[in-house]
């Protein structure tokens, strides 16, 4: 992920290593949360494993922190306010009993903001 400054004339790197991304925001303590739709990839295509990736204001790899891991599969976008981190669950596999199993899917879920 890049990041042009205002005014600037060459992007910088802001963060790496991410994989699948579907929306980022920039919270009140200006972390950058970024959606990973999926953190890897099967045999049969991609995993239905998926994350928020919170950055520490500036960017780089230090203090990064994990939310969602192991209840978000294929998040679609990710909002923050005050008050929480909003990320659409199962963007792709909507509905009752699909092909990704049993259970309530297309789901909008409010994680807590990390300290």
């Amino acid at each position: 992920m890049y990041r042009l400054a205002l005014g600037a004339h060459q992007a910088t790197v802001y963060a790496q290593g991410l994989t699948a991304i579907t929306g980022i925001a920039f919270g009140p303590d200006g972390k950058l949360y970024v959606s990973e739709w999926t953190t890897g990839f099967g045999k049969q295509g991609p995993l239905p494993i998926g994350d928020i990736v919170a950055i520490p204001k500036g960017g780089g790899t230090a203090g990064r922190q994990v939310l969602g891991q192991g209840v978000l599969h294929f998040p679609g976008g990710v909002g923050v306010n005050g008050h929480g981190v909003y990320v659409s669950n199962w963007s792709i596999a909507t509905g009752h009993d699909g092909p990704f199993g049993p259970g309530n899917h297309g789901q909008l879920l409010r994680l807590p903001l990390p300290s």
